[in-house]
């Protein structure tokens, strides 16, 4: 039998409530796992990424929700949505939970909703621009300073310098002077001729994580957004393998998130980024379930118009991670994978590598 659609409200007043109950910590800085720093690497457990708005401050050209924010009239998660996801994962026993958007910020109630979360005990990471009001982050200063690093932290995904406004610089570098400590850097690949120094002069500025998040920018179906193509996979594991030299003088931990092939690395290399982070690259996805404001859940963006469903046809969130990596599997069984040596490869049948981003394969339709 499906989970009911109505939700019990779980204390209604609790955003207002006062001080947290450090009680259940955890040594990681975002609730993520790999060796307690704070980042996440796909694959180690079931995700829930819940939209909290559809309202974005920027235009990024890599964006892979262009089209999905573009249909929306800004649409928010109201309380009772929120409540309802809340209710699901706890039922599905999972304690974390991932907040996106858009901006996730320009909820406005933001900084209630991260307090309601944390009261009913969950742990929390916050995908943000970093693009912050002066308003909005007198708030949050005042409602989360106090929060325990280990049960909120930020991953900001940080453009080049040089393509943001001065006015939007200024604000993210507001944002990170305020919540820096707790807070990971974060970077799309979406071009072959990227640089990353600035983000080690980010990371030495602003006290940031020195785990580093890349991901890559993936083509979206019917939506042109600017992204690394499959031919321009091996340009782009010569310049981060040419970038080793530059993490191991700062110290920055690079962990990718997905769409990488295990091919693009020779043993050296993989060796070097495995020293570096102190766990193995992953090469593998299982599919992080995003939510959106009004309850539909698909696999992540690239996905987003295959199979889309609502989270009220599930029970619990295994069944809806199950459902999606059956599309996945669906996909890669009948397309192979994002290269051409992709079908015959033995570390693709093993289960070693998932043979790249699937988003590509919706393209060969």
């Amino acid at each position: 039998m499906l989970a009911s659609r109505k939700s019990p409200v779980h204390r209604m007043g609790a955003p207002d409530r006062g001080g947290l109950d450090p009680a259940g910590s955890t040594p990681c800085g975002s609730g993520h796992d790999c060796e307690g720093r704070g980042i996440l690497q796909i694959g180690d457990l079931e995700m829930a990424n819940v939209l909290l708005t559809e309202s974005c401050v920027r235009a990024c050209p890599y964006c892979f929700a262009k089209q999905y924010m573009a249909g929306a009239a800004s649409r928010e998660i109201s309380w009772e949505n929120l409540i309802y996801v809340l209710d699901f994962l706890d039922r599905s026993k999972n304690d974390r939970v991932t907040y996106l958007g858009g901006e996730p910020t320009l909820h406005p109630e933001f900084s209630r909703f991260v307090l309601y979360t944390l009261d009913r005990g969950f742990r929390i990471t916050v995908f943000t621009s970093g693009v912050v009001s002066e308003a909005t982050l007198a708030s949050m200063t005042n409602c989360l300073m106090g929060v325990p690093a280990e049960k909120l932290h930020f991953i900001c995904n940080l453009n080049q310098p040089s393509l943001s406004p001065d006015a939007e610089l200024a604000s993210i570098h507001r944002f990170l002077n305020t919540f820096g400590r707790r807070t990971g850097p974060g970077y799309t690949l979406y071009q072959v001729d990227f640089d990353l120094k600035f983000l080690v002069d980010y990371v030495a500025r602003f006290s940031l994580s020195k785990d580093l998040r890349l991901g890559l920018a993936h083509p979206i179906p019917g939506q042109g957004n600017a992204c690394i193509s499959a031919a321009e996979l091996s340009v782009v594991a010569r310049r981060l393998a040419n970038c080793i030299p530059l993490f191991e003088v700062a110290g920055i931990r690079p962990h990718f998130d997905c769409g990488m092939p295990h091919c693009l690395f020779d043993d050296a290399e993989l060796s070097a980024f495995c020293r570096l982070t102190g766990c193995p690259p992953r090469f593998t996805c299982d599919p992080p379930i995003d939510i959106g404001p009004d309850l539909s859940v698909w696999p992540c963006f690239p996905l987003h118009g295959c199979d889309s469903k609502s989270l009220h046809d599930f029970n619990n969130l295994s069944d809806v991670v199950e459902f999606f990596k059956q599309t996945q599997e669906r996909l890669r069984s009948d397309r192979g994978g994002v290269l051409p040596a992709c079908r015959a490869c033995v570390l693709r049948d093993g289960g070693t590598c998932g043979g790249g981003c699937v988003a590509h394969l919706v393209q060969r339709q």
